[in-house]
């Protein structure tokens, strides 16, 4: 959307905007299209409107066609003073890699977006894989680090769009930012991570870092933040009041948290029985989909998690449960309680080239060069481990403010 005009016409005011198509693969041909009848010389001059404009992708749309024909419009941002930089990944569909960890060191105080931004549908047209490609679920989770473990800042999932964005003012100190798809296709796994912001920062992967005890922690230290996403329930009409449940969902993680902070050496077990459960994956250590039994002894906390595969995931659950006395064998302290820090480690870096441009990223058929119809090929150094099937290892560190988008 380059403009918006309101202009008189033989039938009254009518509200224009002026769009450009980028991609030229079709031509607006309803009113007020290069041909449209409605056009007189006087309002092509006053809206500047000439064939050139036209040979261009330009084209005027009235306000309800506009509407009609395009029912979602994104809104770019821009401020003269932010820097924006982005970073090519890639996950390799041999050794099942699905998602990629990065560090984020802030000196000062800044806002920032980022965004998780997949290849445009647009890239395969015309090209042996038009049709074959759509934008995978995705999500992201970003967490501040602490002495203690990480707390939880903010997030989003979808896999309606090819962009998945949070915006959010962070302070100094360090930050995790987790990605992970669940990806429609293998023939391209393409993505970039982009900053926009007011600061500067510094990024880097975490090669080894544990996915899924990130994920843990972080929603561990949502409970108190995202009061609408959860429910408590305690367990005191049953006989112990220092028994509770918390279940809810963050950005496709369902989680059911037990903690027992008992004072009569009570333990409780409780069976979840799934009715319904759509396009959602339980996580370790738990295997069984349907039904899972917990049992919660005194002094130790349970994080029961389910992960969302597609936008349309759904579930509907009953549970069963008793309290009652650990028996005389039964000794709590005995328990490994689990402890949610992730690997964080520095071996085997691969660099990784900055993209400082991702308008080429977006552009229709860049770097797009097919091999036997099988992969594309990337612009990424990578490092296989294929047959101890391990994750493949990033390393990337540069400072913002040596990129610059003009």
């Amino acid at each position: 959307v380059l403009d918006t005009r309101e202009v008189e016409t033989r039938d009254g005011p009518e509200r224009l905007i002026m769009v450009r198509n980028t991609w030229k693969n079709f031509e607006w041909k309803g009113e007020w299209s290069n041909n449209s009848e409605v056009w007189t010389e006087e309002l092509r001059n006053e809206l500047r409107y000439t064939q050139e404009d036209a040979d261009k992708g330009l084209f005027w749309i009235k306000l309800e066609d506009y509407e009609a024909y395009f029912p979602v419009t994104w809104i770019c941002k821009y401020r003269p003073d932010n820097k924006y930089y982005s970073v090519d990944l890639n996950h390799d569909a041999r050794v099942g890699q699905n998602h990629t960890v990065l560090r984020i060191h802030v000196q000062k105080e800044q806002k920032v977006t980022i965004s998780l931004n997949q290849r445009d549908v647009n890239c395969f047209r015309g090209t042996n894989y038009e049709g074959k490609y759509d934008y995978s679920y995705a999500r992201i989770l970003l967490g501040k680090s602490f002495n203690e473990g990480l707390g939880y800042v903010a997030g989003n999932a979808s896999s309606s769009h090819r962009n998945l964005t949070i915006t959010t003012v962070l302070k100094p100190g360090k930050y995790v930012f987790a990605t992970e798809m669940n990806w429609n296709q293998e023939f391209c796994r393409d993505f970039n991570v982009s900053f926009y912001t007011d600061g500067e920062l510094e990024v880097e992967a975490i090669p080894n870092a544990d996915l899924l005890t990130i994920q843990k922690s972080l929603i561990l230290s949502s409970i108190e933040k995202v009061e609408e996403s959860r429910k408590v329930r305690t367990y005191a009409k049953y006989g112990d009041a220092l028994i509770e449940k918390t279940e809810g969902s963050l950005h496709g993680l369902l989680y059911f948290y037990y903690l027992n902070d008992t004072k009569k050496n009570s333990k409780l077990t409780e069976k979840i029985t799934f009715a319904n459960l759509e396009h959602m994956r339980v996580c370790a250590p738990y295997h069984s989909q349907n039904q899972i039994e917990v049992t919660v002894m005194p002094d130790h906390e349970v994080l029961v998690l389910y992960k969302a595969l597609s936008e349309d995931h759904a579930w509907s659950y009953s549970t069963a449960f008793n309290i009652q006395p650990c028996n005389a064998s039964e000794d709590p302290r005995s328990t490994v309680q689990e402890n949610y820090d992730y690997i964080d480690e520095y071996n085997n870096k691969t660099i990784v080239e900055v993209n400082q441009d991702y308008n080429l990223y977006i552009k229709d058929g860049h770097d797009l060069d097919f091999e036997d119809d099988q992969e594309i090929s990337r612009n990424i150094e990578r490092s296989y481990q294929q047959e101890e099937r391990k994750t493949v290892e990033i390393k990337m560190s540069f400072i913002l403010n040596n990129f610059f988008m003009i």
